[in-house]
């Protein structure tokens, strides 16, 4: 459950400029926005609060109306029930959260959970669709970069976890 701006919590100019920081700095949006709707583009995000353990997103779910901008807090990130290792299972400023599903049409494919009080930007499916122009190459560059891990993942699995097999000279 969430809190989602009212007249109280406006967006501010520096909140639209720290918007507009995140999306030029994100490969996925760099090329994709429309040109000169950046400002635009920032001023569709709503202001939103999660509450410590507030399930923002959970695996599996096809609801995919909204993406999120991170602005403090952080978040956890779970996959089948385990939290992901390293950098990728907690989720801090300036992160992007949501938007592959959104994008893609897809499933969500983590749990993102409130690990503390989290304020974000939220920027829902139907603002996302009208500033994207080229969804159809990335969702092209997307998948191409799908099948070359999952032929990383093949070759992983069919040669006992070793991408590079060593050399042995009578093997056939």
């Amino acid at each position: 459950s969430s809190t989602v701006s009212g007249s109280g919590l406006e967006r501010t100019e520096d909140d639209r400029a720290y918007i507009k920081s995140v999306l030029r700095q994100d490969v996925l949006f760099q090329d994709v926005v429309r040109e000169g709707s950046q400002t635009d583009l920032a001023s569709s995000f709503d202001r939103v609060e999660y509450k410590k353990g507030d399930v923002i997103f959970s695996q599996g779910d096809t609801d995919k109306d909204f993406m999120l901008i991170l602005k403090e807090g952080e978040c956890s990130i779970t996959i089948d029930g385990e939290e992901v290792s390293g950098n990728y299972g907690t989720m801090k400023p300036p992160a992007m959260v949501g938007e592959l599903a959104l994008l893609m049409d897809r499933e969500r494919a983590a749990t993102v959970m409130a690990k503390t009080n989290v304020v974000a930007f939220r920027l829902d499916r139907a603002s996302f669709k009208y500033f994207i122009v080229k969804s159809e190459d990335i969702k092209a560059d997307i998948r191409k970069i799908d099948h070359v891990i999952d032929k990383i993942s093949g070759i992983k699995t069919r040669y006992g976890g070793d991408i590079i097999r060593q050399f042995k000279p009578n093997r056939r």
